[in-house]
């Protein structure tokens, strides 16, 4: 099976998500000028722009971002693979996974709030109160040290790619030291308990988290460009799509196995981790829903780039269904009581249903063999019931189901000899 990708829509990309870094600097400003003093409705919705606080549309925005990084890893990786054959350069590409094992705990983190307390746990405490902290500071250096190395042996070929990540990585290790900077501010003022964060250290602050990861992002696509051209040079290949080979049989099988590891991880992290409805700390469960529904948005723009006229429509929708809900449980809002809305909310909920239905009706016929067809129905049985029954189990029934949607495609897909070849 071959997955074809396209370079040639990377430059779109990272233009829309400097404008959307850009917007929501924007309404962090904004909320911290003027939120305060406006009513409910207005505040909750500027409070979704607010890159500072948790539970809110800005929390996801940032850590799908994150999780975008993380996935162009794994392209680097597959593409480094067609290009480097001895044994030391296989031990480097590996170097390719440990990135996006970083990047993917850093997406999870801004959902999840741990660094905020990590130093204080029982983990860190063994080295003692304040040590432990300066532990988990040393760990921080460490992985920014790896990524700068990891730079320098892979990527130094190509400089501009270089550039980025050590740019990228500087501005990752200084947010430490802006919000040390930021205590010692507030506890030297001369009265710490009404001390108020002037607005330019926030938007520094979250300015330089949310860039590192455009860095990040500009590095990764450089060096695949680079890749893809390089491999292009070597085959005298004049298409603008390079293909990776990946084995059906090991496409389907990680597929698989990524949906259960998603799953698991999702029931230990609700059983032992059990957080409030604040935007004070983030909810870490709400990460797992998120992040499937956006690995279907991904998949789905993928297939409606690569697929017939006759099929794009039905993944234009899937995608803006996808990133609709991976929004909707990463910024927590199902969680949130709307008794101002609660008409608007009722009309959300049944028009997500019968979306569903007009979506599952119109795929169905397509699919190829029985178990597709089940995993198909039950994806829209599965989001249904997330937005009929009690709110306390949507999260659960949207991973469950696009759980079961993501296997279909993959499975559906890669019966066909070319993934980006569906007439």
């Amino acid at each position: 099976m071959h997955l074809k990708l396209s370079p040639r829509h990377f430059k779109p990309i990272i233009i829309l998500l400097v404008f959307l870094n850009l917007f929501f600097l924007g309404g962090t400003w904004l909320y911290d000028s003027v939120g305060a003093r406006t009513g409910n409705s207005t505040r909750f919705l500027l409070l979704q722009l607010d890159l500072a606080y948790e539970n809110v549309l800005s929390a996801w925005y940032s850590s799908m971002l994150l999780l975008l990084v993380a996935i162009m890893c794994i392209f680097c990786f597959l593409i480094d693979k067609e290009r480097f054959q001895r044994k030391a350069d296989t031990y480097i590409n590996h170097g390719w996974i440990i990135l996006s094992l970083i990047f993917l705990t850093l997406s999870l983190d801004e959902l999840g709030s741990f660094h905020e307390t990590i130093g204080d746990t029982g983990l860190f405490e063994i080295f003692g109160k304040s040590e432990g902290w300066q532990v988990f500071y040393i760990l921080i250096i460490l992985v920014g040290i790896f990524m700068i190395l990891f730079s320098w042996i892979r990527l130094r070929r190509m400089p501009l790619a270089t550039a980025f990540m050590v740019v990228g990585v500087l501005l990752l290790l200084s947010n430490p030291l802006q919000e040390n900077f930021e205590i010692e501010s507030m506890q030297s003022s001369v009265n710490p308990s009404h001390w108020k964060r002037p607005v330019i250290y926030l938007l520094l602050e979250e300015g330089s988290e949310i860039f590192a990861t455009i860095c990040f992002l500009v590095s990764t696509m450089t060096y695949y460009v680079y890749s893809n051209r390089q491999i292009k040079s070597l085959n005298v290949v004049s298409s603008n799509n390079i293909t990776l080979h990946i084995s059906k049989i090991k496409l389907l099988w990680f597929t698989i196995s990524l949906v259960i590891l998603l799953g698991a991880l999702m029931a230990i992290v609700d059983r032992y981790i059990q957080r409030e409805v604040n935007n004070e700390i983030g909810i870490p469960k709400n990460w797992f829903p998120a992040t499937m529904t956006f690995i279907v948005f991904i998949s789905s723009l993928y297939f409606f780039y690569n697929s017939s006229k006759a099929r794009r429509s039905f993944f234009l929708y899937m995608a803006i269904l996808s990133i609709l809900l991976s929004a909707y449980c990463g910024a927590d809002l199902y969680e949130h009581h709307f008794n101002e809305l609660i008409v608007a909310e009722k009309i959300f909920n049944w028009t997500i249903i019968v979306f569903v239905i007009i979506l599952c009706t119109r795929f169905l016929p397509e699919q190829h063999g029985i178990t597709n067809k089940l995993l198909v129905f039950m994806w829209a049985v599965c989001i249904c019931l997330a937005f009929k029954l009690n709110k306390s189990y949507t999260s659960e029934f949207i991973l469950t189901g696009f759980s079961f949607f993501f296997i279909a495609i993959v499975g559906n897909y890669s019966a066909k000899n070319n993934i980006g070849n569906y007439k």
